[in-house]
């Protein structure tokens, strides 16, 4: 169940609207004493946010080899040169809809209806070396493996979202109500409740993605490379940088 008592620790962009025959409900239109409770959101929608990757070609292998290091240091075990270099960013926008009532005790009552979801990768990137530029087989062997790369994110993602989808709507069964003195301050808090759901949504699905990804680059052989194109045409790259 989801409780109104954590702090995002990301700023995420939730649009809240409170809406209900034009506005905010009175006291007399509930039932004086009303708790401040109310039924299960109506819609509980998530949906993909995966954008493809864009290409960046103006990287050395120094310049991606540094990335490759700095990545390697939360994680992972990745050594020597690197001729590709693969980065995502996590992201979530999420559009609301409540509804609130005043109460007969004093302060305001806001319950949450509608809840949308665009949970994903916002932005993705294949950096290619220049270096690999001047060798088709080279070239085309480092986009593969990083495309490989974006295949286990898109597996890890469709798996998560459908696990997330059946999280919220069993924590949202009993409906999410919150109380405060104002309505600006009921909005500020439902926005923060749900903000520290969708932050422990995101740091669970970068540790999966993470761990994913650490398994693939396990899986590759050391010097696939060097059999793909040879070791002389890898070496001269490699010198090159």
């Amino acid at each position: 169940m989801l409780t109104p008592n954590r702090t995002a620790r990301l700023v995420l962009w939730i649009a809240v609207a409170c809406t209900s025959q034009g506005g905010w409900l009175t006291a007399s239109t509930w039932a004086q004493g009303e708790p401040c409770t109310g039924p299960p959101p109506s819609t509980v929608r998530v949906d993909a946010l995966s954008k493809p990757p864009e290409f960046d070609l103006e990287k050395t292998i120094s310049d991606l080899t540094q990335l490759s290091h700095a990545a390697a240091q939360g994680g992972g075990d990745r050594k020597g040169p690197a001729l590709g270099f693969y980065q995502a960013k996590i992201g979530v926008k999420s559009s609301i809809k409540a509804v609130g009532h005043d109460i007969s005790t004093g302060g305001v009552c806001l319950v949450l209806r509608t809840i949308t979801i665009n949970f994903g990768l916002q932005e993705r990137k294949i950096l290619l070396a220049q270096e690999t530029q001047g060798n088709r087989c080279v070239r085309d062997f480092v986009t593969a493996h990083e495309q490989r790369h974006v295949a286990v994110d898109d597996a890890v993602l469709r798996l998560y979202l459908v696990q997330l989808q059946a999280a919220l709507s069993l924590e949202l069964s009993g409906g999410l109500a919150v109380q405060a003195k104002t309505p600006s301050d009921a909005r500020q808090l439902l926005m923060k409740t749900l903000d520290a759901r969708l932050q422990q949504a995101m740091e669970e699905f970068s540790a999966r993605r993470d761990n994913a990804q650490q398994a693939a680059h396990a899986e590759e052989e050391a010097d696939a490379l060097e059999k793909a194109c040879g070791p002389d045409v890898t070496n001269q790259i490699i010198k090159a940088k």
